[in-house]
């Protein structure tokens, strides 16, 4: 799960990938308290020089296969709640289903996600 983002750095002028390489697998990075984040919202708070120390990307990942990866940067001033890709997982989703209730469960599986 984790990877150096200052070689990370070096190897894409400066600036966080995306993407893994090779691959082509979409990434997701993670602050301090484990908050979850998009590209997007790591890349800002990465520039930011003013950034709460706190609120860093520390580490970075692939999805591999969770659906229901959602951005939790608590900085983000839009209140970014965009879904993380995932390499393999169904693209179906509704982050607002409620498990077993989901009317979407057959297509996407809801129904065994965590509810935390």
């Amino acid at each position: 799960m984790s990877a150096d983002l200052n070689s990370i750095r070096q190897d894409w002028d400066g600036q966080l990938p995306s993407f893994a390489w090779p691959g082509g697998y979409p990434l997701y990075y993670l602050d301090s308290r484990n908050k979850s984040m998009c590209v997007k919202c790591a890349r800002s708070a990465d520039m930011n020089p003013e950034m709460e120390v706190v609120d860093l990307p520390v580490v970075c990942g692939i999805n591999w296969e969770n659906a229901f990866l959602f951005c939790d940067a608590p900085f983000a001033a839009d209140d970014c709640t965009d879904r993380i890709e995932s390499a393999y997982a169904d693209d179906c989703y509704d982050r607002t289903c409620e498990g077993s209730d989901c009317v979407h469960a057959d297509q996407h599986g809801c129904a065994e996600r965590d509810q935390s």
